[in-house]
């Protein structure tokens, strides 16, 4: 473990032994199709809440701004592997449409948001992060969108989560009243496996084509912790905090704050931390907090992410209260065989 400062520790200076590495190697993308683990249709709306729920997926030609007491919304929740999300490409949704009859004029509408666990009849519009439109026609079989195109067809400034709700609905302008049902709802999604340890990210991320470093095989130069740029910074945090490894610089400075007081009066140090977002895909930093730098508590567990103006940022949260007596230091550790994804 190198400190920083008093105030700052960076951990996993694991090994100083040599590493072999597998340069130069680009996985082949894969592609995989996710059907929703959930799907289901909601429909009556009274105060703009939804009343009942259906095993079916359908729409009756009516959209948010326009509903009447029968208006109908398609409903499906995804789970998306991490590793999948990690590596993603593209990421299409997918789904049959039927019962379109001649003369049907106006749009299908797609709306995606966070998913849950649990289905749930409320109002998910004020969950909304996005939609996109479509033409509909008599001639219309299938829907098909890609899902990073975002809002009103502009790039989506939110980042698709592992637990992904969708859902459908219509908007017919002669048929209002006509029931259009929707089938096989499916995610057709590539991606590039990740690398199989923290080592091989490192690697990768190093001396890939497009890469400062890029075709080196030395360990002293691309190794996980190795420092060839000699800042105190190990490769493995310069390519987690989006610094340069081949040439000196410095991250964000970390923020740290504490929470607000819970009901017993506690509250809890924290440390956030602006990171690449690459880099945070693929690599598994854990974090300890101590807060007399010789009892260290693992605190990897309280990770939090939040994506703000095109910024990724970690926090982490001590679990132990704070005392006005006593500072709260963190470390982050991570280590070459240790891998995010199983």
């Amino acid at each position: 473990m190198h400190p920083k400062n008093s105030n700052w520790v960076a951990a996993g200076l694991a090994s100083a032994l040599p590493v072999l590495f597998l340069i130069g190697q680009v996985s082949a993308a894969e592609t995989i199709e996710i059907r929703p683990h959930l799907s289901y249709t909601v429909a009556e709306i009274r105060g703009d809440v939804f009343l009942y729920k259906r095993d079916s997926l359908y729409s009756n030609g009516y959209t948010r701004g326009t509903y009447s007491a029968k208006a109908t919304m398609a409903r499906m929740e995804f789970t998306i592997p991490p590793a999948v999300l990690a590596g993603l490409r593209t990421i299409e949704f997918k789904a049959g449409m039927g019962n379109v009859l001649p003369g049907a004029i106006g749009y299908t509408y797609l709306w995606y948001y966070p998913g849950r666990d649990e289905a749930t009849l409320e109002n998910f519009t004020e969950y909304r992060t996005g939609f996109t439109a479509k033409g509909l026609t008599e001639n219309t079989t299938e829907i098909s969108r890609n899902l990073l195109e975002g809002t009103n067809n502009a790039p989506t400034s939110e980042v698709l989560m592992e637990k992904l709700g969708l859902a459908l609905s219509t908007n017919c302008q002669t048929q209002p009243n006509q029931w259009f049902t929707f089938s096989d709802p499916r995610l057709i999604i590539t991606y590039e496996p990740p690398p199989a340890d923290n080592a091989k990210v490192v690697a990768k991320l190093m001396s890939g084509n497009a890469a400062s470093l890029a075709g080196q095989t030395d360990p002293a130069l691309v190794g996980f912790d190795a420092d060839p740029d000699q800042d105190g910074s190990p490769n493995f945090m310069e390519i987690w905090r989006g610094t340069a490894p081949d040439k000196a610089d410095r991250p964000a400075a970390p923020i740290y704050g504490s929470t607000p007081p819970n009901a017993a009066g506690e509250t809890f140090a924290f440390v956030k931390l602006e990171v690449s977002g690459e880099g945070d895909n693929y690599l598994l930093v854990g974090a300890h907090a101590s807060h007399d730098l010789a009892d260290w508590r693992d605190i990897s567990a309280s990770r939090v992410v939040v994506n703000q103006g095109g910024k990724r940022y970690v926090t982490f949260t001590d679990t132990r209260p704070a005392t006005p007596a006593r500072s709260c230091y963190f470390r982050f550790v991570s280590e070459p065989n240790e891998s995010k994804f199983e």
